[in-house]
């Protein structure tokens, strides 16, 4: 970070492409204060989306530079949309912007096969995790008695899996077995698919009464104790 800093500066590049995490780290990455970024104009961004909380941050400490966000797959070799210059204002800055000139798209409805109405709110993304993939799995270790996943915010991929987990009798909730859960996940799963979100062993899993996975309570304790750290003990 150190060496990329010095290099904005001796060359005082105007005009900077940075990943989310690398905005994140300029933000918060004590190797990256005290330089004087006032030549700055112009933020580029994508490939990850860029939270809310971070733009508001970034537009206070970069008031006078204006950001632009592009979205593209790794399909398409380039990116599909990018915000015009004219309007690359820090109220735009979550928005993707338009197509670039050349391109077509089409947004269809996965569960309909029909193209999505013009200003429906929606979702285009990439890697998608099936939480009950996950869960069939861990279910098949034999210290694993009732598991459920979701998925947290994360500043690069937007959600990465957590697993909650209540472990069989005479199982020790430590971090051995955390790593071992985590390894089994990733021995047998794409890299996208592990448990990058972390381990927490609980005492229940929240269920209605019909058996179904109460995913939304799971998240709201989540958003409670985001303190806690991974792998260690809980009761919902």
């Amino acid at each position: 970070m150190t060496r990329m800093m010095q290099t904005i500066v001796e060359f005082q590049c105007d005009e900077l492409w940075l990943v989310p995490p690398l905005l994140i780290r300029l933000l918060n990455d004590p190797s990256a204060q005290g330089y004087d970024l006032s030549f700055v104009k112009q933020f580029n961004t994508g490939a990850a989306p860029l939270a809310e909380q971070v733009i508001v941050q970034l537009e206070k400490r970069f008031p006078k530079v204006s950001i632009r966000q592009a979205w593209g797959m790794t399909e398409t070799t380039s990116c599909l949309t990018v915000t015009p210059s004219d309007v690359a204002t820090w109220s735009n800055a979550t928005k993707v912007g338009k197509l670039v000139p050349g391109t077509e798209i089409r947004v269809v409805d996965p569960e309909t096969e029909r193209d999505v109405p013009r200003g429906q709110i929606g979702e285009v993304r990439g890697h998608a995790v099936a939480p009950a993939e996950l869960e069939d799995l861990l279910h098949g270790h034999p210290k694993v008695r009732d598991v459920a996943i979701i998925g947290i915010p994360d500043d690069y991929s937007g959600e990465i899996p957590r697993a909650f987990i209540v472990l069989r009798p005479g199982m020790d909730k430590d971090s051995e077995i955390e790593r071992e859960l985590q390894d089994f996940v990733t021995s047998r799963k794409a890299k996208h698919k592990r448990l990058a979100g972390g381990v927490e062993f609980v005492s229940e899993i929240p269920k209605s009464a019909s058996g179904k996975i109460l995913r939304r309570m799971l998240k709201n304790y989540w958003k409670q104790h985001q303190t806690v750290q991974d792998g260690r003990h809980a009761k919902l």
